[in-house]
């Protein structure tokens, strides 16, 4: 026999043997994470909707900012482009970092005289029922570039608010912003609790929520490596 040929179809058993084992470990790894899944304690009434996207540049020197609908991750210019928007956060002058919200929307802090000020929270913190809350329907400001406001001297930290969801339910929730040298702000990214239970700053799904997105990343992957199989068997 051709000796060509021999190694050829050495070649095809070796690669059908690595299918096979790829096969079975997308699949264990499928079904063991599925497993996990059904096992972990679950409540549906205790959610944390997490978004987290690319780095949100409020600009400087502008009272427009960027709105946000906390709900669904809609950001825009405008609160004509974000129906249903939660918080608008601006950037009036360096060291004046402001929210303005709808009047279902408070933020976690307190008064002082006539200016409402929003508290920088530390990871962790309780936000929830109990909370202090302050500016609904109006301005609470941060001031961080100043000598006064809770923000001030800081870079980063976690504003707490409570607002409704399109369903009129009342939800808490964080932000969390990267502020720079008295002018830049950027939010980084944010969470709440869907069921109207209190969360904590920074709190974030637990992993075993995020279990069946990788079930579902198992399946595409062991989809992907017989599309692949397919490609090569129709090459050869």
């Amino acid at each position: 026999m051709d000796s060509k040929l021999i190694t050829a179809g050495k070649e095809t058993q070796r690669l059908s043997g690595l299918q096979r084992k790829l096969e079975r470990h997308f699949i264990t790894c499928s079904a063991a994470l599925g497993t996990a899944a059904a096992l972990a304690p679950s409540d549906a009434q205790a959610t944390i909707q997490y978004f987290n996207p690319a780095d949100i540049q409020i600009t400087l020197n502008t009272t427009a900012g960027i709105y946000f609908n906390l709900q669904n991750g809609m950001i825009g210019t405008n609160a004509g482009a974000v129906l249903g928007w939660d918080i608008n956060i601006f950037n009036q002058s360096p060291g004046y970092l402001s929210t303005y919200g709808p009047a279902t929307t408070g933020m976690v802090g307190y008064t002082n005289g006539a200016f409402a000020y929003s508290d920088r929270l530390a990871n962790g913190t309780a936000i929830g029922p109990a909370s202090q809350l302050v500016g609904f329907g109006g301005v609470t400001t941060m001031s961080y570039g100043n000598t006064y406001g809770p923000w001030a001297g800081t870079t980063s930290g976690f504003l707490g608010l409570q607002f409704q969801l399109a369903d009129g339910t009342l939800v808490f929730g964080w932000i969390q912003l990267d502020v720079v040298d008295g002018g830049d702000a950027r939010v980084l990214d944010w969470a709440f609790e869907d069921s109207g239970a209190a969360i904590a700053a920074g709190a974030i799904p637990e992993p075993s929520s995020l279990a069946l997105s990788f079930l579902a990343a198992g399946a595409v992957g062991l989809a992907y490596w017989r599309k692949r199989k397919g490609v090569k068997a129709e090459a050869a």
